[in-house]
């Protein structure tokens, strides 16, 4: 899951929480890690000027930052998607 709202800024910022159901300590903190490299890898593919927090899922933990970002860049996409919509629709 991914929830995004605009910044304000000319950058964008990534967190992530990930919850126990994802695993112990270390296979939560590698999930994090993993998707705040795939984010900073494709930091300029997407618009600048929006907050988002990634909560990830079960079937992530243990993937490779590959896989990651494959998984990522399509839900970063749709968000800024989303807000490139809603600008239109309230100028």
């Amino acid at each position: 899951m991914l929830a995004a709202i605009p910044n304000g800024l000319a950058w964008s910022r990534f967190a992530v929480s990930a919850s126990r159901r994802i695993g112990n300590s270390v296979v939560r903190n590698r999930t994090k890690r993993c998707l705040k490299e795939a984010f900073r890898l494709q930091q300029g593919e997407i618009r600048a000027g929006l907050d988002l927090v990634a909560v990830p899922r079960d079937g992530l933990a243990g993937e490779s930052l590959r896989r990651a970002i494959d998984l990522l860049l399509p839900v970063l996409r749709r968000a800024e998607r989303a807000f490139a919509r809603e600008a239109s629709q309230n100028p």
